[in-house]
């Protein structure tokens, strides 16, 4: 037992004397180099919030380190992930908490909203509003929009000109207007069409202005077609008020024009010949081809068209008021009227004339818009009437006296028309014509300029149907241009001769006499009931028997063109 005691002395014995404890106390001087720290200084720790995006302000737990990075000394960050959240932070008006006290937006402005219920970005500035700090879903931060139930309607879209609708809502609408063309000079047309898209029709002989040019400022807000057509070569500049109005160009001429137009507005030209011939005056024949060929191009009917024989320019205005159309025909109306009858002298004004009516031999002629009676007994004369515009010249002196009105064919191959004795006033066909006469009341429409001997020509039982091209049969021609008929018989001289030609209508008899002492210009003829062949000669209003003997002369204080005459 002592033994194992001892044993286990020895092994719990130190093996140095000189080794010390662990822990334990040295001797002075001395130190343990185990537990040296005299080169580290002693730690401080220090209480820190975590800031990640180093705004000031920290958040989560209280922290303590020693030496702490992203550290805070105050904590309130609500999102410590962005550095202009924090407690110091104006809080914006941007739906965000910007400065952590639970509030939003409490120091943002806020602003007005209008109520967009198209979606389109533009609000209705007629409907009710709302303050909010920021977007609100429905909502547009500005107004302008004119329908806010179509989204397609809206400020800065492109303006269709052919919808009815301001697209744009800039406050300019298409437009059923009339116009103003400053530069047209004789008879126009502007009536109101249901088409959408206007058709109008600018006619010239040539250009006015330098380098063969001819200006053409659309000013109208409009859909329109523009047809453009001369007889020589023409350089037309278009140019439009409203971007977008000018939908279609079309030029027809000789040919060697062009058309400077808007960018993007399609250019048709139909050149060579006369392609569709012109016309500077509606009541031309040639103004008839051009709108008839326009509108079967396009498809549209026309609404204007105005002409000039030289323009510089022609510039489309908004107008006041759409012209007085009731002097031509409607016919889509059922045609009515009677036959005419014979010369009515009753329709001269009896104070006026009264030197006139005491003549036996009483004959109307005219120039331009004065219509004249004259007394071929005693050579006394009278205004018989004054119409509006010109309606008599010397390319188409064949005229035809009936009840009140005189019947004449207006201009180089001009409508029909006729004028009231009694009030001036006009009314017109869509006859194209040069010369007109009458027998038993019906109206023969010559047009010399495509008849020859023996030809059709279209005869009309009414005023009526003539205005609408409803012939009721169609009688014997001649190619010369100053013509009259009596007793079936036609009567016939050209502008320049020595004798008149006569045919039997329906007949096969014809010939010809030589007037007695003349050779020169016949400016009209006519003849009466009693076998006086009227003429309009250079020497004055000459009176011829059916064998060509001179009866007599009055002079003429005029040039007077066509002749209408009566026996009382």
């Amino acid at each position: 037992m002592s033994w194992v005691l001892f044993a286990v002395l020895a092994a719990c014995a130190p093996e140095d004397s000189n080794e010390r404890e662990v822990g334990g106390t040295n001797p002075p001087g001395e130190t343990n180099s185990d537990t040296d720290d005299s080169s580290t200084p002693e730690c401080t720790p220090v209480d820190y919030y975590l800031d990640a995006d180093h705004d000031g302000f920290g958040a989560g737990d209280l922290l303590s380190a020693c030496d702490p990075v992203d550290a805070a000394d105050v904590d309130g960050d609500c999102d410590d992930a962005n550095a202009d959240v924090h407690p110091d932070q104006t809080d914006g008006c941007n739906g965000v908490d910007d400065d952590c006290d639970l509030d939003l937006d409490e120091d943002g402005t806020t602003a007005e909203y209008f109520l967009d219920a198209d979606g389109d970005g533009f609000g209705d500035a007629e409907a009710p509003t709302v303050e909010g700090c920021g977007l609100i879903s429905g909502y547009a931060a500005v107004a302008g929009d004119c329908d806010d139930g179509n989204g397609a309607v809206s400020p800065g879209v492109d303006e269709d000109w052919t919808d009815g609708i301001d697209d744009n809502c800039d406050g300019v609408l298409e437009i059923e207007t009339p116009v103003d063309v400053a530069e047209a000079r004789g008879n126009s047309w502007d009536a109101p069409t249901a088409d959408r898209t206007k058709l109008r029709i600018f006619g010239v002989y040539e250009a006015g202005a330098a380098k063969h040019e001819v200006a053409v400022t659309h000013d109208v807000p409009e859909a329109v077609i523009l047809v453009l057509a001369s007889y020589d070569p023409v350089n037309w500049i278009v140019t439009e008020t409203y971007p977008g109005t000018i939908q279609r160009i079309i030029m027809s001429g000789p040919g060697a024009g062009s058309v400077s137009g808007p960018k993007d507005v399609p250019v048709d030209t139909y050149v060579g010949g006369m392609a569709w011939g012109y016309a500077y005056d509606f009541d031309d024949a040639g103004a008839r081809t051009i709108i008839e060929k326009a509108e079967d191009l396009t498809g549209v009917p026309m609404t204007s068209f105005h002409g000039n024989y030289n323009p510089r320019s022609f510039t489309i205005s908004p107008g006041v008021e759409w012209m007085d159309t009731s002097a031509y025909p409607d016919c889509s109306k059922k045609l009515t009227g009677k036959t005419g009858g014979v010369p009515d002298i009753g329709a001269l004004d009896p104070t006026a004339c009264a030197d006139v009516l005491e003549n036996e031999h009483i004959c109307v002629t005219g120039q331009n818009k004065t219509i004249t009676a004259f007394g071929l007994d005693s050579g006394a004369s009278c205004t018989a009437a004054t119409t509006p515009n010109s309606f008599m010249d010397s390319r188409a002196p064949s005229i035809m006296w009936s009840d009140e009105w005189v019947y004449a064919c207006t201009g180089e191959d001009g409508m029909l028309q006729r004028a009231s004795l009694i009030t001036g006033d006009v009314e017109k066909t869509f006859l194209y014509c040069t010369g007109v006469a009458s027998l038993d009341g019906q109206l023969y429409v010559f047009d010399f300029s495509s008849s020859a001997f023996g030809s059709d020509v279209p005869v009309y039982d009414t005023w009526e149907n003539a205005q609408c091209g409803a012939p009721t049969f169609y009688a014997d021609g001649t190619s010369n241009s100053r013509i009259a008929i009596h007793g079936g018989v036609l009567y016939s001289t050209w502008h320049s001769t020595d004798e008149f030609e006569w045919q039997v209508l329906g007949g096969t008899e014809s010939g010809a006499v030589t007037f007695e002492d003349y050779d020169g210009w016949i400016w009209g003829i006519d003849v009466t009931d009693d076998a006086w062949l009227v003429a309009i000669t250079e020497d004055g209003i000459s009176s011829y028997d059916l064998d060509g003997k001179l009866l007599g002369t009055v002079e003429s204080p005029y040039a007077e063109y066509g002749l209408g005459c009566t026996v009382q």
